[in-house]
């Protein structure tokens, strides 16, 4: 018999996951043919993430944030951890057994597995916004720069309902202009000709630049098109010459720049 306080998902159901370790919210998620089995496949993770020197006294929660980090967010685990338990086809149908509103049934431990997932993924939050913080180090005249271009974005732009891109361009002389929007877009996004843009940065005649979009939303977290455009825009901005302070994203009063 598996007590409740041995099971990691009648804890979550009961309790909430805030008072497990990052261990039992994996175990909890693993499909396995008990919870001792989920533990032990657990285990076996937190070793194999330990393994390197440079793991070796960190948690189990830290070492697998910080394996998500370095691999991009996907994990290559290497061979399963344990035979997952096939569920039976009265399992299955249970699980998706429609209700009144036409939505699917879920079944304690998928709703087990939601929360475990919700509480790893709050963790990992805080976890990276720790690591930008400590990752900033201290301000230099670039900084002081780009924090002098951020100036210039209005907050009638950082509160806009519809996403829009441009670039705040500085002078030669180290004169700050002020934002030039090259593009307008809807509520979750936006293009702009690349062409378009590269001419209107030239016109400026700058010796610096800072691009610089916002996110309606209010989320500051980058995108895989946010990540590219940074990337093109830095090798133009690099290959006439000019200074690059970065491509940021604002919402409201804060802002972040796009790694």
């Amino acid at each position: 018999m598996t007590l409740a306080s041995d099971n990691p998902r009648a804890r979550i159901l009961a309790t909430g996951g805030r008072g497990l370790g990052a261990t039992e919210l994996v175990a909890a998620l693993l499909a396995q043919d008990s919870p001792a089995a989920a533990m032990a496949a657990a285990r076996r993770l937190g070793k194999r993430l330990g393994a390197g020197p440079s793991r070796r006294t960190e948690s189990f929660e830290a070492a697998l944030f910080h394996a998500l980090e370095d691999a991009d967010g996907v994990l290559d685990l290497g061979p399963p951890l344990g035979a997952p338990r096939r569920p039976s086809r009265k399992a299955r149908d249970t699980a998706l057994r429609p209700t009144r509103a036409g939505l699917p049934l879920l079944d304690a431990g998928a709703l087990a597995r939601l929360a475990a997932a919700f509480e790893l993924a709050r963790r990992y939050a805080a976890f990276r916004e720790e690591l930008v913080a400590m990752h900033a180090g201290p301000p230099c005249a670039a900084d002081e720069v780009a924090a002098a271009a951020l100036a210039q974005i209005s907050p009638k732009h950082r509160a806009a309902a519809k996403e829009w891109l441009g670039f705040v361009p500085v002078s030669r002389h180290g004169a700050v202009g002020a934002l030039v929007v090259v593009g307008h877009g809807h509520r979750y996004g936006v293009s702009c000709d690349r062409q378009t843009l590269a001419a209107r940065i030239l016109a400026t005649r700058p010796s610096a630049i800072l691009l610089a979009h916002n996110h309606p939303s209010g989320a500051l977290r980058a995108s895989a098109a946010d990540r590219s455009l940074t990337r093109e825009i830095e090798s133009l901005a690099l290959s006439l010459g000019l200074d690059w302070l970065g491509h940021w994203i604002v919402a409201g009063h804060r802002s972040r720049q796009v790694p």
